[in-house]
């Protein structure tokens, strides 16, 4: 792959991101310092059912990035935890644990066919 094909792949990675924490932010209708992991927890499981429920391994993908944006907001050498306090009076939190994402699943194939 050149690198006009990787910076392009990379630019539509951000932009699903980016998309991904708008649509989270209008389903908790709530600001990132606000989120709990109950909104993680209703969200995803929002997407898991319904009509059309998303791939366990696309949820998974979603949850990682929601993860990096949090794990993003709240790391102190970016100042935006220190920001939101003194202007929101509250900082952002991690809000995606193992407890509350979906776990990552290795088919026995795959396991199977590992090294020898």
């Amino acid at each position: 792959m050149g690198e006009a094909a990787v910076a392009e792949q990379t630019v539509g990675e951000e932009d699903d991101r980016l998309s991904l924490v708008r649509r989270f932010a209008v389903f908790t209708a709530t600001y990132p310092w606000e989120w709990t992991p109950e909104d993680v927890e209703a969200y995803f499981s929002r997407q898991l059912s319904g009509d059309s429920p998303l791939a366990h391994s696309t949820v998974r993908g979603q949850q990682g990035d929601l993860q990096m944006f949090c794990a993003f907001i709240v790391d102190g050498r970016y100042g935006w935890a220190t920001a939101c306090e003194e202007a929101f009076g509250q900082v952002p939190a991690q809000v995606c644990h193992d407890w509350n994402t979906a776990d990552h699943v290795t088919s026995s194939r795959a396991v199977r066919g590992g090294a020898r």
